[in-house]
This record gives structure tokens, C-alpha cells and sequence, in this order.
């Protein structure tokens, strides 16, 4: 019998699984708190903040779709492969550097309330 080398053990793969899922949550929910904590306490908002809030609701829908995945992954370890996991560890990482560099540089180009 021939043996598939692409394939993930069952507990690896519902480990790495959950981990993955647990840590795509963690980060949105922490961006979520940021962007609720974001505004003036007059409920003034600068350029900066709403284009914040912008960039967090465009990049919502794509996390959750990624933490649904890895939950898939967790749930049916038997569709799990090497290739699989390393996709979307890659789509999460290119999320975060994308959004990362979306908000530097807004931060150059937008005002952010800083007075002098």
C-alpha cells in the first residue's frame, strides 16, 4: 500500500487546526475592540479612524470565511492536507501584511488628529 506523504496525521491536523482558527479569532476580535476604542469622547471621528473602521469592515468577511475553513479542517481532519494548511496560513499571513501596510499608509497620508 502506497502511503500519501501530503497527508496530515488526524490529531496534528485537528490541533493545527484549531490553533490556526483560534488565533484568526483572536486577531479580529482584538481589532475590534481597537476600532470600537477609536474617536474623540465627543464622538468626533478623524479621516484616519473612519478609514480604520473602512478597512476592518472590508477585511471581516474574509476572516470569518478563514476561521470557518479551519474549523472545517478541525471538524473533517480527513480533507486535510499539507497543501491545504499551507494556503491558508499563507491567505491569513497576506491579510494581515496587506492590511498592515493599508494602515501605514493611511497613517502617512490621512489626518489623524495629532495637533501641534
Amino acid at each position: 500500500m502506497k502511503k500519501d506523504n501530503n497527508k496530515i496525521s488526524t490529531k496534528k491536523s485537528r490541533l493545527l487546526s484549531a490553533f490556526l482558527g483560534a488565533i484568526v479569532a483572536f486577531v479580529t476580535l482584538y481589532e475590534k475592540f481597537n476600532v470600537d476604542m477609536l474617536g474623540f469622547p465627543d464622538g468626533h471621528k478623524t479621516e484616519f479612524e473612519g478609514a480604520q473602521e473602512l478597512i476592518f469592515r472590508i477585511f471581516l468577511l474574509p476572516k470569518i470565511i478563514l476561521i470557518l475553513c479551519f474549523s472545517y479542517l478541525c471538524f473533517f481532519p480527513k480533507k486535510s492536507t499539507k497543501r491545504n494548511m499551507l494556503v491558508l496560513i499563507l491567505v491569513f499571513i497576506t491579510m494581515i501584511l496587506v492590511n498592515f501596510c493599508l494602515e501605514y499608509f493611511l497613517s502617512l497620508y490621512l489626518d489623524n488628529g495629532g495637533g501641534g
